[in-house]
């Protein structure tokens, strides 16, 4: 060989053109801590993209989520419709075969170490009053 520089360029470009490219697939976090839906007062959101019911439907059907796994849906504290999650729920989410949905609610994360108050320090102990046995003097 007389040109190994052309001959390695000449073999990356061929595997590129191929197709031989290698990319990581995208892994996506779906628990109670990262839920990837949200339902907020302006309408649902996959990822944090607006999407209409059937989208989100298509989206999780595109990434493959497993029917059997447990989806978290966010709910936004402003969101007032009862009916909505519901019909979500049932009319898209159960007809697609994810039939394990669970609303989570946004909560106010609380540390009882941090609020806590220091206690009153515990009153001295009574001295233990005991009746004598009838055989003790």
């Amino acid at each position: 060989m007389k040109r190994p520089i052309c001959a390695l360029f000449a073999l990356v470009g061929g595997l590129w053109l191929a197709g031989c490219q290698t990319t990581a697939p995208e892994v996506l976090e779906y628990d109670a801590a990262h839920p990837l839906l949200r339902l907020s007062r302006n309408g649902i959101l996959f990822r944090n993209r607006f999407v209409s019911p059937g989208e989100a439907v298509a989206l999780l059907e595109k990434y493959d989520i497993p029917k059997d796994e447990t989806l978290h849906i966010l709910i936004d504290e402003d969101y007032t419709d009862r009916r909505a999650p519901w019909v979500f729920q049932h009319n898209y989410l159960a007809r697609a075969g994810y039939r394990r949905t669970i609303l989570v609610h946004a909560r106010k994360a609380e540390s009882a170490a941090v609020d806590a108050r220091k206690k009153p320090p515990k009153p001295p102990p009574k001295r233990a009053f005991r009746y004598k046995r009838a055989d003790e003097y």
